[in-house]
């Protein structure tokens, strides 16, 4: 099941009229699944999706608290209230917060920023699609894997090699991004898309304070942006499984079915030395063609 609410029980009229509430909706949800993925490293008894909620209930409380500080009309404040989820009890309100503080979560953000996950995992992400676009320029297929992006960004390649750069370790050894990747997988479309966000914003570093400024445009933004490397994520190939398909459907969260991505074309660079390294083997074949054939002919002479 989608994680995102539906409000099928709103009229589209209703819906439209406050279009923008709906976006922020989304995009608290979406930083409730950041910081908390489905697929998390629990161990025995798993509090990732009781803390996701609580996340979620406290940045809504905490938008719609500002609404009403802001002194906006009486309509307005209901249809935060509904699309939002946001309790009638006022104590109960005033004291959500406290269950899962925004100072919190501004740390739980902190500590993946600084830590470079979300930077780690998008270029992750960057390289699956460079290297898919790399083969598909060549073999007409979409071909991708994680040892191949793994290695072009660890640097295993000879030392004179552009794939060489050690800068690039964001999260540490092959197996740091094995076990990073597996747990941010399934949202690892909305970290590409907050991170290239960021850099189109000119932010140099996300925090909580900063993703509570952006504006209904900027989630718009952020939501076609998610689309679009879902959708190119999709769309990847591999040969180590029976059907060839890297992701699922159910294997990155989905989005609602009127975002959209159409006027998304982020350019993706091919690997050049890739494309060497793919046709090496056959450029050798055809060096020894014509050796074969003078030898052929002196064997029939």
């Amino acid at each position: 099941m989608p994680p995102w609410k539906d409000h099928r029980q709103f009229s589209s009229e209703f819906l439209r009229d406050y279009h923008d509430l709906v976006l922020y909706d989304l995009f608290h949800h979406s930083q409730a699944f950041l910081l908390f993925p489905p697929q998390c490293e629990c161990k025995d008894i798993c509090l990732c999706s009781q803390k996701r909620e609580e996340a979620l209930g406290s940045l809504n409380i905490a938008f719609y608290n500002k609404a009403v500080l802001a002194k906006q009309e009486s309509g307005d404040l209901r249809a935060i209230k509904g699309i939002m989820d946001i309790p009638e009890d006022p104590i109960l309100r005033e004291n959500y917060g406290t269950v899962y503080p925004l100072w919190l979560i501004e740390e739980e953000f902190k500590k993946r920023i600084e830590g470079k996950i979300f930077k780690g995992i998008e270029q992750f992400v960057l390289t699956l699609l460079r290297l898919a676009k790399t083969y598909d320029s060549i073999l007409k297929e979409s071909m991708a894997s994680l040892n191949g992006a793994i290695d072009i960004i660890l640097g295993k390649m000879p030392l004179h090699s552009k794939f060489a750069n050690r800068k690039t370790h964001l999260l540490g050894g092959k197996e740091a991004y094995r076990r990073l990747f597996k747990i941010h997988k399934s949202v690892c479309h909305l970290i590409a898309a907050l991170e290239t966000l960021r850099q189109e914003k000119g932010i140099e570093k996300l925090s909580h304070k900063e993703l509570s400024s952006f504006t209904s445009e900027d989630i718009e933004r952020f939501l076609s942006l998610s689309h679009w490397f879902r959708k190119k994520l999709l769309d990847l190939q591999t040969r180590n499984v029976k059907n060839k398909t890297f992701f699922t459907e159910d294997s990155l969260i989905p989005l609602p079915s009127w975002v959209s991505s159409e006027h998304i074309d982020l350019p993706l660079a091919l690997y050049k030395e890739k494309i060497e390294e793919i046709f090496e083997p056959l450029l050798a074949e055809w060096r020894k063609v014509p050796l074969k054939r003078v030898l052929l002919k002196r064997k029939l002479a």
